[in-house]
């Protein structure tokens, strides 16, 4: 091919595509523009020459395909413009300026492609492309804007060559600008000017690589000053922002440019004008950077001129942090809570006192990047410090320095009075900014500020305390602030760490004000621990904080930070100003004391204890060894016991730690003080019940050390005082055995004050320790006069609510108080006074009382008053008297219907109960009865009222441990034991443990004592239904009661207690192992429960037992019926020989209770105890079970499960069984066609259906399913094989009887539910189990998807696993299986066949283990199947004669032929076969011999290219791999027919290779990896072999690429077959084979030698036609490839 023609064929690929250029879809777009770009690489004149023509040729293009078109061009002359011709430049330069101005609308897709063709143009051609423009910038001609946006472009990219066309273009332009209206021509006039601008002064930085040295700033001036005067007197003032930005870009580089006389006199009015532009609605961020230029030249020139303006640009500057602000506190609401940066700014300054270097790094100025609303307020800031460091930079005087510093200060300090938080914010940012950045320009007015900054000490809003916070923390850190007015600045960060409790927005926004305060607790201890010179003012300002009550919530963290600087106090010597007083050390003790109560309230114990002991020495020096092992004792217990915290424990230790601490001081008078100190700080609790309780406690504690009696009674008043205001409400709140101390308040409607009457009434109590009578004494009075005080009524018939309530709370106070004082008062002292007085009177209030809190009150007063007439401390010996009316009314609250009071009551009765003498029987019975009435059914699974009522029940028994005492408790309980409520079964069975635990550690056997325990049988059969009961606590507690009533059975026998530890080790492991959900596992220790009680059991109790579990059976919980049937199926078993009289009794008591037994387990175990006691009278019922209804209902399957134990009857039952499946058909054929119905045979399935159950007894059936194992497997591989797809029996025959029709049938309505396949493979795999065959039975279970199946496709592919399990597990059981198999060979039933056939091929395939006779016979019947009429058998064969290939030479040699033979003939045969004959020839081919292989070679390769096509994957991965067999086995001198086919596939090979299937892909590398040895081609074959690798990922296009390259360097004699051969597959079904045929044909052609032989034979006009046609496919991905392949064609 010439190259004349050549170059018209490239001609017209680049026409072909610049029209594809038109796509619709972008990434076909993208493709041609690469493509076109490729072309340019050798022909860019001719390309961009063609472009042209073309769009001139098509004027009325779409609006994309031009922009498609300029881009392209666009590219083309940025990569290749030194090698466009000259003459290609002035058309271009031509063809872009008409394509912009072509429209006189503003039109960017087009016009700025365009605009780009002229910039890239005139980087090299610059006089060329602005001649061009110049001739459409004509004077007194308004431009079209794209000219001078051109212009404007150029002067950015090319600064030196524009610069020469400035003057004259300015020249042209200037005297139109007065006369432009439209926005576009002010905007673009503005751009191009500014652009100008920054060329010139571009252009005069860099004059010494200039090309002209000699031009000067003079030389713009006029005409600057000209395009200066009309942008800021008019332009600047447009409506439009976009045109004013774009002039403040402008008016920025042009004001640099003016004359110095030119600036002075614009200052004043660009300064105003600038300024007001930020009330407009625009973008500040433009106009800032306008006004940071003017500035810029206005400070390096005359300076007086901006003094004037200087007010305004402040408060125009200072309104622009409103922006900033917003912005923050937008941010700042959508941080999530915790986030604060403010604290991490914090501890960064903080931490910068010792790092100084650290501190500049955080003061440096960020440079201006981020959102413009940052970036503003840099600028903005940079504006303020001008008014200190920039002015000095400039060498002005100081008086104007000072005076601009007033001026900001003024205003800052302002706008700190300002209402508005916004405004108050954006000067508390301002001043941190000037405090950080100008310290040396503040000092000066620090004073003004400090005082501004104070007004705000009373502030609310949390997000200007945020900013405030920061500020304060600046002024302390560059010690701004003195010690008097660092009081209030810190004490303001103290009063934030309380929570906020202002009502309105604030409280509302409880995420910010946490934030808030936990930032300031972690600034103040910041301050404490960084900052050395403020230690002084925070010590004596905490300490003065501590006891004040307004900061009790932040007492955490200012004992934390006392703490710290006490320890540093006790190491250095005081530096404190001797007139500073700080607080007394028994004021600051009494308060850590109080906060002790609530320790865990953030965490402050840990705090207090910390300060405490570095506060030691301070207070005392000798107390701190003292306190150093007293306060380490109680470290440890907060430390370790948060998660279980015990009030009561921790009560102790503080109140143990105090008084060791007075013991250790031994000062009365520090005592005294101490005392008062803390009665001063009651009322610094008044919200605090906690602290205030352990205020009192502290207080008492004080007082039983004292021996002052003023000051006894003094405190014994105060005390009294806040008992006679406690309110019982509050007093669960005081109490303090709780789990947290962090509890609500409750607040009295009566009383303002919240109280704490628990905690009163406790140190009361610590007082009677040593001041008992006066303290009764004031306790009587405090009686006498309060309640005796009669309320006022309104005309005398209105009630006083109020102080009835009044009442009530001073008789709960005085009942707790009693109660306290029972417990801790000397019992020599007070029982000699209590029960005539105090005893009496609690009864009285306990009656009477309304109020549960004044009933509980009284209650354990009455218990504390009961446990002090006990005798272990009434050591005088001195009764209760009326304890009979005291223990009815403790019972009478049951009634109360208030469940809270149930502990309490059961604890007082228990105390009452324990009082000598003991209780009679009816007042037992009593007792027992409505204590468990009442506590089981309103007890809730509580365990404090269980525990109580456990201790109450053994109280009573050890009275009177006898077996009446048992029997009564136990006919009490035994409702309950089968109560339907979980809990109260399991609270009765506890209870009864109880009970007998109680009663086995305390019996004392005698003479006298009956020598049996008759109720052993009746207590077992109640216990053993809860043994296995449903609720799991239930279960150890009825063994354990079992184990308890055996062990009392023993030692009434009159054994030892430890005579039968093995048994009682047993049960205790029982115990353990009955706590589970699983069935089995129960089931077994059920069983082992059974044999324990039948082991131990007396013969006289087992009919009783018996009797008991049968009622068991009937248990409503369907877990403890079961139960009680294992347990009596057990007995029946062991104990059945010794009940033979009692047969008929047990037999009739078990059938009636079977009849309404409704749980499946406890119906098996009621049947399986039915067949025990029958187990020497069976019944042969075989021939009626197999004429019951299928499927068989459970007592039919238990019946066939009882026949299998006997071998006898099994023998026979399988004989017959086999004879009927051998002979009966399987099923019956209903319907013709498509309608055509297999039915089931009944008897046959019945049959294998009883050899399913049968078969799953493994025990006897094993030896018979050995030994009858051949006839057996084969009656179920074909049987399963059989009822695939088969309906079940909907009706059932009727037999033949007389007087009656052989023809009548009767429904079988329950054998729809059947599915014949499953039953069959059911039975096969319990027979296999049964036959130990474990193997073979996991092959069958993993095949369960036949039954589901309607062909024979399913059982086919389960045959080879069982078939590989026989020969591995059972290999000598082959013969008599192959035996047994031939029967059904030719049956005339196909699903039996096929069954045969698989089995058959997979033993060929196995090799039969070796056993060669065998093996010949199986071939030659395989070899009889080809020509059955199935074509499933026909394929089974075809499988298994390819297995021939494996067997030995001899073997291999006499079989190859006929197997080859078949195999041939299965490729021409239809629908899967095929597939089969194509595996079977990759298996046969490396077993025969080369010449063999060669013979068939080439028929065969041609027989299996059709399938290369093939929708089917597997057959089409198939096909491709043999032909890879084929060259691998046909050796490198394969026939010359075969390297032709070789050829003549290797392209669609190769295509293939993107083939959407990894199977295919994997065939292909294998099928080129074999074959390309045979095109003799030495690089290729080495590509081949490297790239092309199993497991690797192939980059696709790159391998082609490359590969085409070398194909055309190598084989250039084939390459136009590979051409054509790649074009026979653009008509492909896969669009990726379609879009890489046409890849692969452009490479080959692009990579052509240049002879004019070899390309003469590829007709590059047929190619590039082809790929036309190519170019319109409808998918979008083969368009593209063949955009780029068409160029590939030219140029690579």
């Amino acid at each position: 091919m010439d190259s004349q023609s050549k170059d018209a064929q490239v001609f017209m690929v680049v026409l072909k595509l610049i029209e594809a250029a038109a796509d619709k879809e972008e990434t076909v777009r993208k493709a041609v523009m690469t493509s076109l770009r490729k072309l340019s690489k050798k022909h860019p004149s001719e390309v961009l020459r063609h472009a042209v023509d073309y769009r001139k040729r098509n004027v009325k293009i779409s609006v994309h395909h031009q922009a498609v078109l300029l881009h392209t061009m666009e590219h083309i002359c940025l990569d290749h413009l030194s090698e466009v011709d000259g003459d290609v430049v002035l058309l271009l330069v031509q063809f872009s300026i008409d394509e912009m101005t072509r429209s006189p609308d503003y039109l960017p897709v087009v016009q700025m492609p365009a605009s780009g063709i002229l910039v890239a143009l005139g980087k090299a051609h610059c006089n060329e492309v602005m001649e061009g423009l110049l001739k459409h910038l004509q004077p007194g001609v308004v431009p079209h804007y794209s000219i001078l946006h051109t212009m404007g472009s150029l002067a950015a990219a090319n600064v030196f060559g524009i610069v020469p066309f400035v003057k004259a273009t300015l020249g042209t332009l200037l005297p139109m600008m007065g006369g432009l209206r439209s926005d576009a021509l002010r905007q673009v006039f503005s751009y191009t000017l500014g652009k100008f601008s920054e060329a010139v002064a571009d252009y005069l930085v860099n004059i010494d690589h200039a090309p002209d040295p000699t031009v000067k700033l003079g030389a713009f001036s006029t005409e600057m000053g000209i395009a200066y005067d009309v942008l800021a007197s008019s332009w600047l003032h447009s409506r439009d922002p976009k045109v004013c930005e774009t002039v403040l870009g402008a008016l920025g580089p042009m004001f640099a440019l003016l004359p110095a006389d030119k600036v002075a006199e614009q200052v004043p009015r660009l300064v105003p004008a600038l300024l007001a532009l930020y009330r407009r609605n625009m973008d500040p961020h433009p106009v800032t950077q306008c006004l940071a230029a003017v500035l810029l030249v206005v400070i390096s020139g005359t300076k007086t001129s901006l003094e004037p303006h200087l007010d305004n640009l402040l408060n125009v500057m200072f309104d622009l942090v409103r922006e900033y602000v917003r912005q923050l506190l937008v941010e700042g609401e959508r941080k999530p809570p915790g986030v604060c940066d403010l604290e991490s700014q914090l501890r960064v300054k903080l931490l910068s006192v010792h790092f100084p270097g650290l501190r500049s790094t955080v003061d440096r100025e960020e440079p201006l990047r981020g959102p413009a609303v940052f970036r503003q307020d840099r600028l903005v800031q940079r504006y303020y410090s001008a008014g200190f460091n920039g002015l000095k930079r400039h060498s002005l005087n100081r008086l104007d320095s000072l005076h601009f510093t007033d001026r900001v200060v003024e205003l800052l300090v302002q706008q700190l009075k300002n209402n508005n938080s916004r405004e108050r914010i954006k000067a508390l940012f301002v001043i941190t900014h000037l405090v950080n950045s100008s310290e040396n320009r503040v000092n000066s007015r620090l004073t003004d500020l400090v005082a501004g900054l104070r007004g705000m000490l009373g502030e609310h809003d949390c997000r200007v305390k945020k900013v405030f916070l920061k500020t304060i923390v600046a002024l302390v850190y560059h010690g701004y602030l003195s010690d008097a007015e660092g009081r209030e600045f810190v004490e303001f960060i103290v009063r934030q760490c309380c929570p906020s409790t202002l009502p309105g927005k604030e409280s509302d926004n409880a995420a910010l004000s946490e934030e808030l305060r936990s930032t300031c607790c972690n600034t103040l201890y910041l301050l404490a621990t960084t900052v050395p010179q403020v230690e002084d003012l925070l010590w004596t300002l905490l300490l003065r904080l501590l006891p004040v009550a307004q900061y009790t919530p932040a007492t955490g963290v200012i004992t934390r930070c006392l703490t710290h600087l006490a320890a540093k106090k006790r190491e250095e010597p005081s530096t404190n100003d001797n007139t500073v007083e700080l607080t007394g050390p028994h004021v600051v003790f009494a308060r850590c004391l109080a906060l002790l109560g609530s320790p865990l309230e953030s965490n402050r114990g840990i705090h207090v204890l910390g300060f405490l002991k570095n506060y030691a020495s301070i207070l005392n020096s000798h107390l701190k060894p003292a306190w150093d092992q007293r306060l380490a004792v109680l470290v440890t217990h907060l430390e370790v016991t948060t998660d279980w915290w015990r009030g009561e424990v921790w009560e102790d230790l503080v109140l143990e730690f105090l008084s060791v601490t007075l013991t250790e001081l031994a000062d009365e008078k520090w005592s005294r003080q101490l005392g008062d100190s803390l009665t001063c700080q009651v009322p610094l609790y008044v919200d605090h019940p906690l602290e205030k309780a352990m205020l009192y406690k502290c207080l008492s504690v004080v007082i039983v050390h004292s021996t002052d009696k003023e000051f006894v009674h003094q405190q014994l008043e105060v005390l009294v005082g806040a008992l006679k205001q406690a309110s019982p409400q509050e007093s669960k709140v005081s109490r303090f055995n709780v789990s947290t101390p962090c509890l609500g308040l409750l607040i009295s409607i009566s009383c303002p004050q919240i109280l704490c009457p628990q905690g009163v009434a406790r140190a009361l109590g610590l007082c009677a320790r040593e001041h008992l009578h006066p303290l009764l004494a004031r306790l009587e009075r405090l009686a006498a006069e309060e309640l005796a005080r009669k309320s006022s009524r309104l005309l005398g018939f209105m009630k006083d609510s109020r102080h009835e309530l009044e009442l009530e709370r001073l008789k709960t106070s005085l009942l707790l108080c009693y109660g306290e004082v029972a417990l801790e008062a000397p019992g020599t002292q007070l029982l000699p006074r209590l029960e005539h007085g105090p005893a009496a009177w609690v009864l009285a209030q306990l009656r009477g009382a309304k109020a549960p809190r004044t009933k509980e009150a009284a209650l354990e007063t009455l218990g504390n008053i009961a446990e002090s007439f006990h005798p272990n401390r009434n050591s005088l010996h001195i009764p209760l008297q009326g304890r009979s009316e005291v223990l009815a009314t403790v019972l009478d609250q049951f009634q109360a219907q208030c469940a809270d009071l149930h502990s309490t009551v059961l604890e007082v009765v228990t105390a009452l109960v324990r009082l000598p003498p003991p209780l009679t029987s009816e007042e037992r019975v009593v007792v027992l009865k409505t204590c468990f009435t009442q506590v089981y059914q309103g007890m809730g699974g509580r365990e404090d009222v269980l525990s109580s009522l456990g201790s109450l029940v053994r109280q009573i028994l050890l009275d009177s441990v006898s077996p009446a005492t048992l029997d009564e408790m136990f006919t009490l309980l035994e409702p309950w034991l089968v109560s339907g409520d979980a809990h109260q079964r399991e609270a009765a069975v506890t209870t009864l443990s109880m009970v007998l635990r109680c009663y086995l550690d305390n019996l004392q056997l005698g003479y006298e004592s009956p020598s049996k325990f008759t109720q052993t049988g009746l207590l077992l059969g109640r216990l053993v239904p809860r043994c296995t009961d449903p609720c799991l606590p239930v279960r150890p507690r009825a063994v354990e009661c079992v184990s308890l009533v055996l062990q009392l059975a023993s030692r009434y026998e009159g054994h030892l207690a430890d005579h039968d530890n093995d048994t009682t080790g047993a049960l205790e492991n029982i115990q353990q192992q009955i706590v589970t959900e699983d069935p089995s596992s129960l089931f077994k220790v059920t069983g082992e429960l059974a044999r324990i009680i039948c082991g131990k059991l007396p013969h006289f109790q087992l009919m009783h037992f018996s009797e008991s579990l049968q009622e068991g059976l009937l248990d409503p919980e369907t877990t403890s019926s079961s139960g009680a049937s294992v347990v009596l199926n057990i007995l029946l078993k062991a104990k059945g020989g010794e009940l033979y009289h009692q047969v008929h009794d047990i037999l009739a008591g078990l059938l009636q209770q079977l009849a309404h037994i409704h749980c499946p387990q406890t119906r098996t175990g009621t049947i399986r105890a039915v067949l025990a006691l029958a187990g020497h009278h069976p019944k042969a019922v075989v021939s009626a079970l197999l004429h019951r209804p299928l499927p068989f209902n459970l007592a039919v399957t238990e019946c066939w499960e009882g026949l299998a134990q006997d071998p006898e009857l099994c023998a026979d039952i399988i004989d017959q069984f086999l004879r009927l499946v051998t002979t009966t058909p399987p099923y019956e054929e209903e319907g013709k066609g498509n309608s055509e119905t297999k039915i089931a045979s009944l008897q046959p399935l019945a049959a294998i259906s009883a050899m399913r159950e049968m078969f799953r007894i493994s025990g006897t059936m094993r030896e018979l399913a050995i030994g009858r194992f051949a006839d057996l497997f084969s009656c179920f591989l074909v049987s399963v094989g059989g009822y695939v797809g088969v309906s079940p029996p909907i009706y059932t025959p009727q037999q033949p009887s007389t007087g009656g029709s052989k023809f009548a049938f009767f429904p079988n309505r329950g054998a729809y539910k059947l599915n014949p396949a499953r039953v069959a493979r059911e039975a096969f795999e319990a027979f296999l189990q049964c036959a130990g065959c474990e193997s073979i039975a996991g092959a069958l279970s993993r095949c369960d998807h036949i039954e589901a199946g309607d062909s024979l496709a399913s059982f086919v592919d389960m045959v080879p696993g069982i078939t590989r399990a026989v020969c591995a597990s059972i290999p000598h059981a082959l013969p008599k299986l192959i035996t047994a198999l031939s029967q059904h060979a030719t049956s005339t039933y196909e699903s039996r066949r096929v069954a045969v056939v698989a089995f058959y091929s997979e033993l060929v395939k196995l090799k039969l283990n070796g056993q060669g006779v065998l093996l010949e016979s199986v071939i030659n019947n395989l070899l009889n199947c080809p020509g059955d009429p199935s074509s499933e058998v026909r394929r089974l064969c075809l499988g298994g004669l390819a297995a021939v290939a494996s067997l030995d030479p001899e073997q291999r040699a006499r079989y190859s032929g006929p197997v080859v033979s078949a195999l041939v003939q299965g490729l021409d045969d239809q629908g899967r076969i095929p597939l089969a004959a194509i595996l079977g020839f990759s298996y046969m081919l490396p077993a025969m011999d080369l010449e063999h292989v060669r013979s068939v070679q080439t028929s065969v390769a041609l027989r299996i290219k059709p399938y290369f096509q093939r929708e089917d994957v597997v057959m089409r991965a198939a096909a491709i791999r043999m032909f890879g067999d084929l060259a691998k086995f046909g050796g490198s001198n394969s026939t010359s027919a075969f390297i032709e086919q070789v050829q003549g596939n290797f392209v669609s090979l190769l295509l293939h290779l993107s083939d959407c299937d990894d199977q295919v892909v994997k065939a292909c590398k294998y099928s080129l990896r074999q074959t390309s040895p045979l095109l003799r081609a030495a690089r290729v074959n080495a590509m081949v072999q490297d790239h092309l690798i199993d497991g690797a990922n192939l980059h696709y296009t790159d391998f082609m690429a490359d590969l085409a390259k070398v194909v055309a360097e190598e084989l250039v004699e084939l390459v136009p077959g590979f051409v054509i051969g790649a074009l026979t597959h653009i008509k492909s079904p896969w669009p990726a084979l379609r879009g890489n045929a046409a890849t692969f044909a452009g490479s080959l052609c692009g990579h052509l030698a240049s002879s004019d032989d070899i390309n003469s034979s590829v007709q590059l006009d047929t190619v590039c036609a082809r790929l036309v046609l190519l170019l319109r496919d409808e998918d979008a991905s083969v368009r593209a490839k063949t955009a780029r392949a068409m160029s590939s064609i030219f140029v690579i």
